[in-house]
C-alpha cells in the first residue's frame, strides 16, 4: 500500500504546484528575470514529510529551473493560532490547507478562485493520478 501511495502523493503534489506556477505566471507576467522564489506551505502531517518535501522540491526545480521552490516546514504547530508556524499566519504563495480551515482562508482573502483560462482540461489533470492508482 505504501509503495502505491507515495507515487500518487508525489504526482498530485507536483500537478498542484504546476497549476499554481501557471496561475502565478498569468497573474504576475512581469516578474523579474532570473530565478524566482515560490513559497509553498504544504500540509505537514503526512508520512515522511521531509523526504516528500525534498522529492517535490527536487522534481519541481528540475522541471522549472527558473523557480526556486521554498517549502515551509509547519510541523511544529500547523493548527496553533499562537504559534509562528500557524498555517494562517505564514507568508506563502501556495497553500495546501486542511479543509476545516478553508472557509477562514476565503474570508481572510488568502485564497481566491482561479481564472477560467488557468484550468486544465479535465482529462489532462486526471491522467497521472489515474495511472498512479492502477
Amino acid at each position: 500500500m505504501r509503495r502505491r501511495t507515495w507515487p500518487l502523493l508525489t504526482t498530485v503534489a507536483c500537478l498542484g504546484l504546476a497549476t499554481v506556477l501557471i496561475t502565478c505566471t498569468v497573474i504576475c507576467p512581469n516578474a523579474a528575470a532570473g530565478r524566482r522564489e515560490l513559497k509553498v506551505a504544504l500540509y505537514p502531517f503526512i508520512p515522511e514529510f521531509v523526504a516528500a518535501a525534498d522529492l517535490i522540491k527536487r522534481d519541481f526545480e528540475a522541471a522549472y529551473p527558473h523557480i526556486k521552490l521554498n517549502i515551509l516546514d509547519l510541523r511544529s504547530n500547523y493548527y496553533g493560532p499562537d504559534d509562528p508556524n500557524y498555517i494562517e499566519t505564514v507568508d506563502a504563495d501556495v497553500f495546501e490547507v486542511d479543509s476545516i480551515l478553508l472557509a477562514q482562508f476565503v474570508a481572510d482573502k488568502k485564497i481566491r478562485e482561479l481564472q477560467q483560462m488557468c484550468f486544465y482540461h479535465k482529462q489532462s489533470c486526471l491522467r497521472m493520478p489515474t495511472l498512479g492508482h492502477r
